[in-house]
């Protein structure tokens, strides 16, 4: 039976992980502090199926890749065009 603790809505995000995570969220240097959205984000989606860890970890390396390509050539369209174009393929390559 599947369980269904993986939730925004269950008690153990609610009681434990959330309150957990926004008090740490103001405690740290402001800096730092996406970093350690990040790395709670990475222990909530590993807690609730750590098998897709390592697919989510290199997705959102690519995805930040495809954002600094982005800004990089924001002004050359051409080149913009096409890197947008891949981004694209990513994504559906990540749907199959």
């Amino acid at each position: 039976m599947e369980d269904y603790n993986k939730v925004f809505s269950s008690l153990i995000f609610l009681i434990y992980f959330l309150p957990f995570t926004l008090l740490g969220y103001y405690l740290v240097n402001p800096k730092l502090r996406n970093i350690f959205l990040l790395i709670a984000s990475m222990i909530f989606y590993a807690y609730g199926e750590i098998d897709f860890l390592p697919i989510m970890c290199i997705s959102i390396l690519v995805n930040y890749l495809f954002g600094l390509l982005v800004d990089k050539f924001r002004k050359k369209k051409p080149a913009a065009y096409t890197i947008i174009v891949l981004m694209v393929v990513y994504r559906f390559i990540l749907r199959i």
